[in-house]
Formats: structure tokens, sequence, C-alpha cells
């Protein structure tokens, strides 16, 4: 039991790894990942680092080859604005179905979300300020009470950041305007104002799509 728990413990530390590596800028869109130098700098084996990726797959952060090798996601401005288009799509139509329940939406997870993403943006960390951010658009679109949804955001949201990150070499992500869109949708939330929340989400996922569209346009220009 014990060895067993050691295994997942390890998975779930190199899983939190990448991700971290992700939002630090040490990957970039397109790269192979190479397991034999994950395993050399964590002193590990294959086995949690292959686990890790596996996972890392499923939620949409990387991807695999038909020969069994796993990448960072490639993006162009043409999968972005597909992409961006399902993640409004997902959270508009969750947006809708709060309003529709009409009962109170916001509550103190989602109020201490937003707090950290604004203490963290303000502190220049990169990492909890994302992470903070995933899980406020997470806890929302759970607001709907639909676990397809929720299931299905996920891996769509997770493919956003991840294109976001690999093309911004480690700058922080999260800006004050976005914090502000985060301020107005929590306000539109406590309220239930339909019209508020679903502009407001609209305005932030917009504003993230042009942002992961220059860096793509910034690092085309650079190479």
């Amino acid at each position: 039991m014990n060895t067993f728990r050691l295994k997942r413990n390890l998975d779930e530390a190199v899983y939190e790894q990448i991700l971290s590596s992700i939002f630090e800028g040490k990957f970039h869109s397109g790269e192979q990942v190479q397991i034999e130098r994950l395993c050399e700098q964590y002193e590990i084996s294959r086995t949690p680092v292959i686990q890790a990726l596996k996972r890392l797959a499923t939620d949409g952060i990387v991807e695999t080859s038909p020969t069994g090798k796993f990448f960072f996601p490639a993006a162009d401005e043409r999968r972005v604005r597909d992409m961006m288009e399902m993640r409004l799509f997902f959270e508009v139509g969750a947006a809708n179905l709060i309003c529709d329940i009409g009962e109170p939406a916001m509550d103190y997870r989602i109020a201490e979300c937003e707090e950290e993403c604004s203490r963290s943006q303000e502190s220049g960390d990169s990492y909890r300020s994302s992470m903070a951010d995933m899980k406020l658009h997470r806890m929302i679109v759970a607001c709907a009470r639909n676990s397809y949804m929720t299931e299905l955001y996920s891996r769509v949201q997770n493919n956003c950041v991840t294109l976001n990150y690999l093309n911004l070499k480690g700058v922080a992500v999260v800006s004050q305007e976005a914090v502000d869109h985060h301020r107005m949708i929590c306000n539109a939330l406590r309220r239930l104002d339909r019209a508020a929340l679903v502009s407001s989400i609209t305005t932030h996922v917009r504003y993230v799509e042009e942002q992961i569209i220059r860096n793509i346009r910034e690092n085309e220009q650079s190479t």
C-alpha cells in the first residue's frame, strides 16, 4: 500500500513539475518531450514520467503522435480562434444555465480564487496567478451543475492555457486587465445579472484570444 501511494505521489509530482515548467517558459510550442532528459533531470525512472505525460495528454496539455511520442502542442491562429470559440461556447453556456437556475452562484471559493489571482498578479507569481485563474473559471462553469460540460470544458481550458504559455517564454500571463475582467465576472455572478455576466465573459475570452495570437505572431517574427 505504501509503495502504491508513493508511486501515485511521484506521478503527481512529475505532472505538477512539467506544468510548472510550462508556465516558466522552459518548453516551447511544437517541441517534442524528451523523456530521457526529464528522467535525468528529476532523477527518476521512465515509468512515473510516462504516466504523468499520459495524464497530461488526457488533460489536453501535451499531444501524442501515432508512434507514441509526446509533443507540446503547436499553434496557429486558426487553431487558437477555433479553441477560443469553444471556450466561449462553454463559459457563456454555463452563464446562461447559472442564471436559469436562479440561485446565488457566487460563493467564498470563487471569491478566494479572484483574490488569489489578483494578489499573485501583483507579486509577479506567474504560476500561482495562472492556477488561480484556471480554478476560478472552472468553478464558474461547475456552478452550471452539468458534469459533462465541466469535464469537456476542463480539456479546452487546459489547451488554451498551455498554448498561451508555450508562446510566452516565461512571461506572466495574468495581466491587470484580466484581473479586472475577473472582478466584473464575479460581480455579475453575485447579482445573477445575465447580460453583464455574458458580456464580461465574452470580453475576457476575446481578450485572451488576441493575447495568444499576438504572442504567436511575435514568436514567428523573432525566428
